[in-house]
């Protein structure tokens, strides 16, 4: 075999092997423990994702409550409800976007008005 058809084949080898990989990347889920701050207050969401159905429990400070969450995941686009306190009515809702180990978004309701936030995973 000429040198030259030896090269060739091998760069086509090594395009393939290149070209295979999984075009969408790591799957994408929410399960885990998210923290962050909006205007001032702590929220801390442990969240499961079951193929985008997204359901949890958590906290916020400043007053100190519990929470309990659920919404949806729509690939990176997240929309979470959450419910403070357990006897409460009080409700904010957080929309966003899923980035590694990020979701970048707004939270509205609950003393929330257009407040930006970042949780982080822990």
């Amino acid at each position: 075999m000429r040198p030259s058809t030896r090269a060739f084949l091998l760069g086509v080898t090594l395009i393939n092997l290149i070209g295979c990989g999984d075009p969408s990347g790591p799957p994408l889920s929410l399960t885990g423990e998210w923290v962050g701050t909006a205007d001032g207050r702590t929220i801390t969401l442990v969240l499961t994702d079951a193929e985008g159905d997204i359901a949890g429990t958590g906290s916020i400070t400043n007053p100190a409550n519990t929470l309990n969450a659920g919404g949806s995941r729509d690939a990176r686009q997240v929309s979470i409800d959450v419910l403070v306190g357990t006897t409460s009515v009080s409700l904010f809702s957080l929309e966003g976007s899923l980035s590694g180990d990020h979701i970048d978004g707004t939270v509205d309701g609950a003393g929330f008005s257009s407040a930006t936030i970042r949780l982080s995973r822990d």
